[in-house]
């Protein structure tokens, strides 16, 4: 299963992965490090939200995978979508984001961890200033970008990687 405390790669090379909700089959090949991709977001006011941010600094190339870790650098929240219209994070009733409460409590960071596909599940993210001042919105993401190789079937022994929200319908 995804989300390991200390970070090291979902898969290493020869093993294979279930991208999820698309449920296609693929032998990872290689495993490159991407060391720390800094994100600027803008100012943001005190005790408002700023703007919604696509994060296309996060687009791999077509079969290549990305596993990333989101490291907050300023006073913030974030709030995380994936796709755009459905937040990360959320319960019935709640919906949470990364702060740097979480930080506190998931030294790892292993909470922050997020997949995408290609270019085709991007990341989205709002930063949101819960202080009584104005904030320069920063982030660093840092991770693991894997090459692979789409299999024709499915393979005996697999690990699932889930690049959206994944959610039920409701009745």
């Amino acid at each position: 299963m995804p989300y390991v405390e200390l970070f090291e790669p979902v898969a290493k090379p020869r093993e294979n992965i279930r991208i999820v909700p698309d449920n296609k089959y693929y032998r990872v090949e290689y495993v490159e490090p991407i060391y720390g991709i800094l994100i600027s977001l803008g100012s943001v006011s005190a005790e408002s939200t700023g703007s919604l941010k696509e994060l296309t600094e996060l687009d791999l190339n077509p079969l290549e995978m990305g596993q990333w870790r989101i490291v907050l650098l300023d006073d913030i929240n974030l709030i995380v979508k994936q796709p755009r219209a459905t937040q990360k994070g959320t319960t019935k009733i709640e919906s949470t984001k990364i702060s740097p409460h979480l930080m506190l409590l998931d030294p790892s960071l292993k909470f922050t961890e997020l997949f995408t596909f290609e270019d085709k599940t991007r990341i989205f993210i709002q930063p949101e200033n819960p202080t009584k001042y104005s904030v320069n919105a920063r982030i660093l993401v840092f991770g693991w970008k894997f090459l692979l190789a789409e299999l024709e079937s499915p393979p005996a022994k697999y690990t699932d990687i889930p690049v959206a929200t994944v959610t039920r319908a409701h009745e």
